[in-house]
C-alpha cells in the first residue's frame, strides 16, 4: 500500500437500460445492449430520415437513453415549483450523489462532510432546461416577426397571444428557475444541499472529463484538503442540435450499431448517464472499515500537443498518459489484468487506442491475453459521463472477481492479435483466468485531452469463485405494472424498469432491446399472452379478482424434466440421494423428493395455493404439501406400497389420444378393460388384460385413433388390484393424518379430502383402485375459482389443463422443466403470478423492496418534444380561410356602428359566407349521384370530421380468389384449407383502407397512403370479421386501424399533384432473366390471381424493372410490385433472400388509384440493407407516365436457404433431406430461428401430425420433426422411383405402432415400410417395399472396455481385434441397433443377444441379414439390406 492508494468506497449511477449500480452490474455480465430506438418524447421523430442532407435530419436513429427519473424536491429542501425549470442534470447529480454517500455508509456512522469535495465532469452543451430558455427567449419571438411577415394585416395583440401560448406550452422560465440553469453551479447546489464544506466544482475535458475529475479529487485527497471527494460525470444533454453536431462530423454508426474494435464498426452511438465514486485515501478507508471496490492506484493526464489536427487522435498523447499512470502506480507492466478501453467504434478511434496498447504494453507471446473491452459497446458513448462509467464497471469487475464482457465484437480488428490484448467475449472468473486483479481505464476527450487510471483488486474482499455462479443463476426479467395501456407501453419504450402497479402487467426474460420490441408489439396488442417466448402480458389479472392459485402434483411422468439440485442449494432445503438402483419405487422416491424441494422453494418465496391436487401418485405429494401427512409417512406408504410388488403380468397399460366419450362404448364391449386416467379430452389411459388389449388395438387402428402401449404392469387405478385390498390397508395402519393447512382435493371423488382417520385411509385406498378423474377434477378447481395452476415437479399436467380448459381464463406454469436450470423455471412461475396480479419473491426476481414502492417523486423532463396544434395559430388559419371569399365589407365602419345597420352588416355576411361554401362545393365538383339533402358522411353540421367504423367480412365465399394467395402450396383440391394458409395481402388490406376513406368523402381522391403497418397474417381458412376504425388527424388525412393486425394514414385531396422527377437507376444490369412460368413455379408461392409479373425487363445491382398487371385478385397490381422487389432479392442476395412486407413509408398516386387497369412499368431500388430488413423505394408508369411513387416498401427477411425456399414453392419436386447413400436420406437440424422451423411444420405435416409436435414436450418437437422429415423424404423417393409418381411430403403420415415403430400411413403408402434414427441434430430415414428395414446413427467416438464387455461377444472382439477401434466399435453397435430395429424389437437391453458373425467390407452379418455400414462425416449410418 502506497501512501497514495485511493479507495473507491461508495457509488451511484444511472445509464441507459439502468437506474442503479447493481442493474448497470447485471445488464454487463449478461451482455446486454441497453441501446434503442430514439424514444419520441426525447428527440423528435421528424428528425430522423436516411437519406436527407439536410442539417435537421439524422441518418441515425439509435442510442442509449437512461431510464424515467423521479426526483423529491421535499427529500433536498427544494420547491416543487422550482423543478421544472431547472437543468435535469443538476436534479439528478443532487440525487446520485446522495445514493453515492448512502453507499459508503457516511450518513449511516454519521460522518462529517466538513472536509468532503465535489468535481463533477460536465460538457458545456445547452441542456434540456437552458435550451427550453432558449426557445421560450429567442424562438417565440421568432414565431412572432414570421407571422408579422406571413399575415401583415394582424395585429400586435393576436400575434402576441400566439407568442405567449407557445411559451407557455414550452414551459416555466422565470427568476425562481434561472439560477438552476447556470451549468456550473451544479456542483455548488450540491454542496449546499448536503452541506458539503469542500471544494466544489465542475470541469469540461470533453471526453475525459470525469476521469480528469478523479484526478483532481486524487490531488484534494493528497493534499489533505480534503479526507473524502465525491467525484464522476454527467451527461443527459440529447437533444436535436447536440445530434446534428455528430451527423455532420459522420460519427455516427449507419448501421445502428456501436461495435468497438470490431473489423465491421462504423461509428459510434450516442450514449448518456450519470455516475458518481466516493474516494478516500486507502489508509483511512480500511481504519473506518469501509467497504473498498478497488484501489486506485495511479491517474495520468496528457494533451496530444501539436502534429495532428483537434479531432485526431495521437497515439503518442494517449501513451503519455498511460505511462504517467502506471508510473504512478508503481506496478509492473506485466501484471495488467483488464484494459477497458474508451473504444468508440469509430475505425481511426479504435486502431489508434489498439496502437497506443500495442507501443506501451508490447506483445509477450509468453504472458497470458489480457481482457479487453468497453461499456459503451452496452449504453453508448456517454460524452463526459463515459469516463465514470468505465471506472464503476471495471471497480465494480475487481469487486466480483469477474472478467466482464464486451458486446459485437463478432470479428475483432486483426490489429488486436499483436497485442497482449483479446477481447472478452463472456464473463469469466478473474481468479480462475490467472491473470492478476489490476485493471486499466482509459477516456480520450475530443481536442486531444487523455486520462488513464489503473486499479487494482482490494485483497480483503477477494471473491469466492462460486459468487461468479451465484450471480449469473437467476435469469434477468423485467417486470412493469401500470394502471393504463398508454403507460405501460410508454414503459417499455423508455425504458423504465420500476415494477410500479396496475392491472396493465408484462413479464419478459433476457429484456434486450430485441426483447423489448417484441414485448411492445405483444403488449400492443393487449389480449392475454401467456408463456410464450417467454413473455407474460395481461390487462385483467386474474388473481386481483379473487381468482385463486391451485397447486398440482403430477405422479410417475414427475421426473421427466429438470434438476432442483440448484433449488435445494439456493434456498438451503436438505435433500437426500435417492437410490439410483432404479425401479417404480425409486422413481415414486425420486419424485417425492424432487416435488418436496419445489413445494417447499415456492413456498419460501411467499406462494401458498388456495388449494392442493395430485394425478395419480402425485395426491399424496400433495397430501405432503397440504400437510395432511408427513413426509415420513408418505415415504413409510411408498415403501410398503411399492408399485413392483402390485406388478401384473397379464395387464398393460395403454394411452389413448382421444375422449373418454369416445372410448366408452368400446370399453363396454370389452372384458377385463378399464378406464384407469382420464386425463383430458384428448387423452385417457385404459388398463386391460393383454387378451383385451389384443382386442382393443386392431379398433383403434380402424378408427384411426392414436394410441401407445406403456411399459408399466402394476395395474393401479383398476379393479385389477382390488385384491390387494388387505395390503394397502395394512400399509396405511401406522400412517398419522393431521388437519390439512391448505385445502387437498380428491381426483377420485371431486370433492375436498375428508376429516378422520377411517375415511381418509378409506378414500387412500379408493384412491388406488378407481380411475384417476383428472379431467373432471381439474373442471372442479376451475369452478371452485381456480385461475392460476402450478405444477410442483415437471411432467404432462400442463397439457391435460390446457386441453381440458381450453377456451376459458386461466393461466397453467410448471414449476421444473428440462430446458433450464430449476431456479431459472421458479422464476417463470413467479412472472406467471407477477402479470395475474400477486408479487411474490420480487428480490429473487432481481429487484429490492425498496423500487416496488409507490412513487412520490416528480418526473423529470429530459426531452424538448416540438410544440403542435397551438390554438392560436389554428385560430389565425380558421379566420383567413372564412376571409378568403370575402370582398371588401358592405358598409363603412362609421355606419356600421347603428345597431339597424350593424345587424343588416351581419345578415349579409352570413349571405356571403353562404356564397363562399356554395362556390367552393361546384369548384370541387358535386358527385352525379348525391342529392342536395344528402348528408355529408362525416360532417357534423359544424363542418367537423367525426370518427367512423367499418365492418370487415372477408372469407373464400366472398373473396375466392384469396385462394391463390394462399403461403402454403399442396395438392390440387386439398381437402384442408388449414393447411394452405389462404391470407389477405397486405396490398388488399391498405388498398380497402383507401377505399373505406374515400367512402366518408366521396368528392376527394386518394393521393397517398402512408405509415403502412403490418403486424401478422391475417388468415382467411375461416372467414375474416373485424372492424377497421378511422379518426381524422386533420381535415384530410384520417388514421386507419385494424386493431392487431394492421394501420395506416390516408391522405386524400380534391386534385392530384404532379409526379415528381425522381431517378430510379437500377445499377449495373446483370446477366439475369426469367420467364413467368419460371418466376411463379420456383420464387413466387402465388396462384393465378395474383401471378402478375408478365416480363422482366433489366435486372440490376441495385433494382430490377418489369412489366406487371394487376389480375382477379384485390391489390393484386400493387402485390405484383412487391413480387418484383422480392424476386430481386432472390435473384441477388446469397443468403436470408425471402423475405415478406411490413412496412410501407408511403404510396403516392398521381392517377386515380382504383384505375388499375393495363400493363405497368414497374421500377424497385434498393435503398437499405441490414440483416434484419431489405427496404426500396418502387415507380410504377402506365402509357409511360408516372402514376404511383412508392417510399420506403420494407420487407422482413427470412432465414430461409435454397433447400427450404424450394420445398416451399415446389414440395412435390423437392426435399430438405440430403441422399446420402441410394435410398438413404439426412436431416441436418441447421435452422436457428423459429420461423424457419415453421415453415418446416406446415409444408411436411398435416393437422393431426401438428397436433402431435404441440403435444410433444418442447425438447422433443425438433427431434420428433427431423426424423420425420427424413423418413418422409425417403418414402417420396422410394414412392417416385417405383411409381413414377411425385408426392406432397403432406399428403401421408409417418405413426408408430404400439411397439414404437414407425409406419407411414396413407393411400399411396401400403407395403411401404420405414425405420429412423437421429442423433444430436440429425436424422436418417430409409423406406423399403415389402421387407422390414431397420437403420440406425452413432457418432465415432472411442468407447471404453467395459462398453465393449457389456456389448460385444469374445467371437466379435476377435473380428474387431485388428480394426480402428473407435470406428469399428461404432460399425457394430450401428448394426445391432438397426438389426433390433428390422426385427422391431430393439435390443431389448440386451446387445449380446445379436451376433456380428462375418465382415463383408463395410457390411456386416447377423444370422443371414447384412447391414451395410457407411462412414459419413463423424457418422456411422447403417441400415438392414
Amino acid at each position: 500500500m502506497k501512501k497514495t492508494d485511493v479507495a473507491v468506497v461508495g457509488m451511484s449511477c444511472i445509464f441507459p437500460g439502468a437506474g442503479d449500480v447493481e442493474t448497470f452490474w447485471q445488464n454487463i455480465i449478461n451482455k446486454v445492449d441497453s441501446t434503442q430506438i430514439v424514444p419520441a418524447n426525447r428527440i423528435d421523430q421528424v428528425h430522423f430520415e436516411k437519406g436527407s442532407a439536410g442539417v435537421d435530419r439524422f441518418y441515425c436513429n439509435r442510442g442509449g437513453f437512461i431510464p424515467e427519473v423521479e426526483f423529491d424536491p421535499a427529500g433536498f429542501g427544494i420547491l416543487p415549483l422550482a423543478v421544472e425549470g431547472t437543468e435535469p442534470d443538476h436534479l439528478l447529480t443532487l440525487n446520485l450523489v446522495q445514493k453515492a454517500l448512502e453507499d459508503a455508509g457516511v450518513f449511516e456512522k454519521n460522518v462529517s462532510l466538513d472536509k468532503t469535495g465535489i468535481i463533477i465532469g460536465k460538457g458545456n452543451y445547452a441542456g434540456p432546461g437552458a435550451t427550453r430558455a432558449i426557445e421560450i427567449v429567442r424562438t417565440g419571438e421568432q414565431i412572432a416577426s414570421v407571422l408579422k411577415d406571413l399575415l401583415p394585416h394582424l395585429g400586435e395583440e393576436e400575434i402576441d397571444k400566439v407568442k405567449k401560448e407557445f411559451q407557455v406550452r414550452k414551459g416555466r422560465f422565470g427568476a425562481d428557475t434561472a439560477m438552476g440553469l447556470i451549468p456550473n453551479l451544479v456542483a455548488s447546489l450540491v454542496a449546499n444541499r448536503l452541506n458539503l464544506g469542500g471544494v466544489a466544482y465542475t470541469l469540461d475535458a470533453a471526453c475525459a472529463s470525469s476521469l480528469i475529475a478523479i484526478d483532481h479529487a486524487v490531488q484534494e485527497l493528497n493534499s489533505k484538503r480534503c479526507n473524502m471527494v465525491i467525484a464522476g460525470g454527467v451527461h443527459v444533454g440529447q437533444n436535436a442540435a447536440f445530434w446534428s453536431i455528430f451527423t455532420q462530423l459522420g460519427a455516427l454508426s449507419r448501421k445502428g450499431k456501436i461495435a468497438p474494435f470490431d473489423e465491421g464498426a462504423d461509428g459510434l452511438l450516442i450514449g448518456e448517464g450519470c455516475g458518481f465514486v466516493v474516494l478516500k485515501c486507502l489508509e483511512d478507508a480500511i481504519a473506518d472499515g469501509d467497504r473498498i471496490y478497488s484501489v486506485l492506484k495511479g491517474i495520468g493526464v496528457s494533451s496530444d500537443g501539436s502534429g495532428t489536427s483537434v479531432m485526431s487522435p495521437s497515439v503518442k498523447g494517449q501513451i503519455k498518459a498511460i505511462a504517467q499512470a502506471w508510473e504512478n502506480a508503481g506496478v509492473d507492466l506485466k501484471d495488467i489484468g483488464y484494459i477497458e478501453a474508451h473504444g468508440t467504434g469509430t475505425p481511426l478511434g479504435d486502431k489508434t487506442e489498439i496502437e497506443t496498447l500495442l507501443q506501451f504494453f508490447g506483445s509477450d507471446n509468453s504472458l497470458p491475453k489480457a481482457g479487453i473491452g468497453t461499456v459503451k459497446s452496452n449504453i453508448g458513448h456517454a460524452m463526459p459521463a463515459s469516463g465514470i462509467a468505465g471506472l464503476i464497471k471495471t471497480s465494480l469487475a475487481l469487486y466480483h472477481g469477474i472478467i466482464p464482457p464486451t458486446l459485437h465484437c463478432d470479428v475483432p480488428l486483426a490489429q488486436l492479435k499483436e497485442t497482449r490484448f483479446s477481447a472478452v467475449q463472456d464473463a469469466q472468473n478473474w481468479e480462475t483466468s490467472g491473470l492478476p486483479r489490476i485493471a486499466g481505464v482509459n477516456a480520450f476527450g475530443f481536442g486531444g485531452i487523455n486520462a488513464h487510471v489503473v486499479l487494482e483488486g482490494y485483497e480483503a474482499n477477494k471473491p469466492e469463485p462460486a459468487s461468479v455462479l451465484k450471480s449469473t443463476q437467476t435469469d434477468q426479467v423485467l417486470l412493469i405494472a401500470r394502471h393504463s395501456h398508454e403507460a405501460l407501453l410508454d414503459a417499455l419504450e423508455t425504458n423504465d424498469k420500476d415494477p410500479g402497479e396496475g392491472k396493465y402487467r408484462i413479464a419478459v426474460f433476457d429484456p434486450t432491446p430485441e426483447r423489448i420490441k417484441k414485448a411492445l408489439k405483444i403488449a400492443g396488442k393487449n389480449i392475454p399472452w401467456r408463456n410464450k417466448q417467454d413473455i407474460w402480458y395481461n390487462n385483467e389479472p386474474l388473481l386481483s379478482k379473487g381468482g385463486k392459485v391451485a397447486f398440482v402434483f403430477p405422479g410417475l411422468d414427475g421426473l421427466a424434466g429438470g434438476e432442483v439440485l440448484s433449488v435445494a442449494e439456493h434456498f438451503n432445503i436438505a435433500h437426500k440421494e435417492v437410490s439410483t438402483a432404479g425401479g417404480l419405487l425409486d422413481e415414486a422416491l425420486k419424485i417425492l423428493e424432487k416435488s418436496s424441494i419445489l413445494d417447499t422453494a415456492i413456498k419460501q418465496l411467499g406462494v401458498l395455493p388456495d388449494m392442493n391436487a395430485g394425478h395419480s401418485l402425485g395426491e399424496w405429494l400433495a397430501a405432503r404439501s397440504s400437510e395432511l401427512a408427513e413426509e415420513s409417512s408418505v415415504m413409510q406408504l411408498l415403501n410398503y406400497l411399492n408399485p413392483e410388488t402390485f406388478e401384473l403380468k397379464d395387464s398393460k397399460f395403454i394411452a389413448v389420444g382421444c375422449g373418454i366419450d369416445k372410448l366408452q362404448p368400446i370399453i363396454e364391449n370389452i372384458d377385463q378393460l378399464y378406464l384407469s386416467n382420464d386425463n383430458c379430452p384428448q387423452q385417457v389411459i385404459l388398463c386391460g388384460s393383454n387378451t383385451a388389449l389384443d382386442e382393443l388395438v386392431p379398433i383403434l387402428r380402424t378408427k384411426q385413433i392414436f394410441h401407445q402401449i406403456l411399459p408399466f404392469q402394476s395395474g393401479f387405478h383398476s379393479p385389477f388390484v382390488a385384491d390387494k385390498l388387505d395390503v394397502m390397508l395394512e400399509g396405511m395402519k401406522d400412517m398419522q393424518f393431521r388437519k390439512t393447512k391448505f385445502p387437498l382435493w380428491s381426483a377420485t371423488t371431486l370433492e375436498l379430502y375428508p376429516e378422520g382417520f377411517e375415511a381418509i385411509r378409506q378414500l387412500s385406498v379408493e384412491h388406488l383402485i378407481k380411475p384417476v378423474r383428472f379431467r373432471e377434477l381439474t373442471e372442479r378447481l376451475y369452478n371452485e375459482g381456480a385461475r392460476v395452476f402450478v405444477q410442483i415437479g415437471s411432467g404432462g399436467l400442463i397439457g391435460f389443463i390446457d386441453d381440458t380448459l381450453r377456451g376459458k381464463n386461466y393461466s397453467a406454469v410448471s414449476s421444473n422443466v428440462p430446458i433450464r436450470s430449476g431456479i431459472a423455471q421458479l422464476q417463470r412461475v413467479l412472472a406467471a403470478l407477477f402479470v395475474e396480479g400477486k408479487e411474490a419473491g420480487m428480490q429473487f426476481m432481481g429487484y429490492d423492496k425498496k423500487k416496488v414502492a409507490a412513487r412520490k417523486g416528480i418526473v423529470l423532463q429530459l426531452g424538448l418534444p416540438i410544440i403542435n396544434n397551438i390554438a392560436g395559430i389554428k385560430a389565425l388559419a380558421q379566420k383567413q380561410e372564412k376571409t378568403a371569399y370575402r370582398r371588401e365589407a358592405v358598409l363603412e365602419d362609421s355606419a356600421a356602428s347603428h345597431p339597424l345597420m350593424k345587424a343588416f352588416n351581419e345578415n349579409v355576411e352570413e349571405m356571403i359566407d353562404i356564397q363562399s361554401e356554395l362556390l367552393q362545393l361546384f369548384k370541387n365538383g358535386v358527385p352525379a349521384n348525391q342529392t342536395a339533402n344528402a348528408p355529408a358522411p362525416v360532417m357534423r353540421a359544424s363542418g367537423r370530421r367525426v370518427p367512423f367504423s367499418k365492418k370487415l367480412d372477408v372469407s373464400l365465399e366472398n373473396c375466392p380468389y384469396l385462394v391463390d394467395h394462399s403461403l402454403l402450396r399442396q395438392p390440387k383440391g386439398w381437402h384442408c384449407l388449414d393447411d394452405m394458409d389462404p391470407v389477405i395481402p397486405m396490398t388488399m388490406i391498405f388498398e380497402l383502407f383507401a377505399e373505406i376513406a374515400v367512402d366518408q368523402s366521396p368528392e376527394e381522391q386518394v393521393q397517398k397512403i402512408m405509415n403502412i403497418k403490418v403486424f401478422q397474417w391475417m388468415n382467411v381458412a375461416k372467414p375474416f370479421v373485424e372492424t377497421v376504425t378511422g379518426e381524422w388527424k386533420d381535415h384530410q388525412l384520417v388514421y386507419l386501424n385494424l386493431e392487431r393486425f394492421a394501420n395506416a394514414e390516408v391522405l386524400l385531396a380534391a386534385n392530384l399533384a404532379d409526379a415528381p422527377l425522381r431517378s430510379f437507376d437500377v445499377g449495373k444490369i446483370l446477366n439475369i432473366d426469367r420467364t413467368t412460368e419460371q418466376i411463379y413455379d420456383g420464387h413466387m408461392f402465388h396462384g393465378p390471381g395474383y401471378q402478375g409479373i408478365k416480363k422482366l425487363i433489366a435486372v440490376g445491382e441495385k433494382g430490377i424493372t418489369g412489366i406487371i398487371e394487376g389480375d382477379t385478385g384485390k391489390g393484386s397490381l400493387l402485390d405484383n410490385a412487391g413480387q418484383l422487389f422480392g424476386l430481386w432479392l432472390q435473384l441477388t442476395l446469397t443468403k436470408d433472400r425471402i423475405a415478406f412486407p411490413v412496412k410501407i413509408q408511403e404510396i403516392e398516386f398521381f392517377g386515380d388509384f382504383k384505375d388499375q387497369k393495363g400493363s405497368f412499368e414497374c421500377t424497385c431500388v434498393l435503398t437499405e440493407l441490414n440483416d434484419e430488413f431489405a427496404t426500396a423505394d418502387f415507380v410504377m408508369k402506365r402509357d409511360n407516365k408516372i402514376w404511383a411513387v412508392i417510399s420506403g416498401w420494407q420487407n422482413r427477411r427470412l432465414e430461409i436457404d435454397d433447400a427450404l425456399w424450394s420445398v416451399s414453392m415446389s414440395p412435390l419436386n423437392n426435399r430438405l433431406s440430403e441422399e446420402i447413400a441410394p435410398g438413404v436420406f439426412m436431416f441436418h437440424n441447421a435452422y436457428s430461428r423459429v420461423v424457419s422451423w415453421d415453415f418446416i411444420l406446415k409444408r411436411y405435416f398435416n393437422q393431426d401430425e401438428k397436433k402431435h409436435h404441440n403435444s410433444l414436450l418442447p425438447n422433443k418437437r425438433k427431434e420428433w420433426m427431423i426424423s420425420r422429415v427424413a423418413v418422409k423424404d425417403a418414402v417420396r423417393n422410394l414412392l417416385k422411383k417405383t411409381k413414377q409418381e411425385a408426392y406432397f411430403p403432406i399428403a401421408f403420415e409417418i405413426r408408430s405402432d404400439e411397439f414404437r415403430k414407425p409406419y407411414p400411413y396413407g393411400n399411396m403408402t401400403e407395403d411401404i415400410h420405414v425405420s429412423i434414427a437421429h442423433k444430436g441434430t440429425d436424422a436418417v430415414g430409409i423406406a423399403q417395399y415389402d421387407r422390414s428395414v431397420g437403420i440406425d446413427i452413432e457418432r465415432i467416438e472411442e468407447r471404453s472396455e467395459g462398453f465393449a464387455d457389456l456389448v460385444f461377444s469374445e467371437e466379435e472382439k476377435v473380428l474387431l481385434a485388428d480394426k480402428d477401434k473407435a470406428e469399428w466399435a461404432t460399425r457394430f453397435w450401428v448394426a445391432k441397433e438397426a438389426y433390433g430395429k428390422y426385427l422391431g424389437k430393439g435390443l431389448q437391453g440386451n446387445p449380446k443377444a445379436y451376433t456380428i458373425q462375418e465382415i463383408r467390407g463395410e457390411e456386416l452379418r447377423i444370422n443371414d441379414i447384412f447391414i451395410k455400414t457407411i462412414k459419413h462425416k463423424n457418422y456411422i449410418i447403417g441400415w438392414t439390406q
